[in-house]
């Protein structure tokens, strides 16, 4: 009986996490490597790291859910505790692609394949930063009050989400934002 109780416990304690993933285009129209260049600075999603358009962006918004309870010690406890990251990745689609010269189409798609995997990357790391996350709430120490409890929290849900920002744009860096990965379009 004993036993049953310390593993129903142990089960209680152990976070659940999970991850969602969209994968969204934005149009850009061109006959010309420069042209599908200015398309994707014109229409490219907005980066807050960088303060410009770019040609590609990953973002991720990071929520937790915990379940607090008062325990006989007088204190407030996690329950149980559920982090999900909902992961958007923006990317562009050439339009007109079909009417392209062949030479710039396989550049293209060279570019875009390069462009998906560093994107792919950032995804990853988001995930892999969910498991951090959750070890983080799970430090927050028991506390007098539970609604204290939450702001402490939200607190350390806030720092890990910035240590993440700051990994991705360590990243971006030393990437120089993928074009060390092959992220460039050329002209032919």
């Amino acid at each position: 009986m004993h036993r049953a109780f310390l593993t129903v416990l142990l089960l209680l304690s152990v976070p659940a996490h999970s991850a969602s993933f969209v994968q969204q285009d934005y149009p850009v129209y061109g006959f010309s490597a420069q042209q599908l260049i200015r398309q994707m600075g014109q229409n490219g999603p907005f980066s807050q790291a960088i303060g410009r358009n770019v040609w590609a962006v990953t973002k991720a918004r990071y929520h937790y859910n915990a379940r607090l309870m008062s325990a006989a010690d007088g204190l407030c406890h996690i329950r149980s505790l559920r982090v999900t990251v909902s992961i958007i990745m923006t990317l562009p689609r050439w339009i007109n692609k079909n009417q392209g010269r062949n030479c710039l189409q396989k550049r293209w798609k060279t570019m875009r394949d390069a462009l998906v995997r560093h994107e792919t990357n950032h995804k990853n790391r988001y995930i892999t930063m969910q498991t951090d996350i959750e070890k983080a709430l799970e430090r927050v120490r028991p506390h007098f009050s539970c609604p204290q409890m939450h702001v402490q929290l939200d607190a350390a849900m806030e720092a890990a989400a910035r240590r993440t920002h700051h990994w991705q744009a360590d990243y971006d860096r030393r990437t120089f934002s993928g074009q060390s990965e092959g992220v460039r379009l050329d002209p032919c």
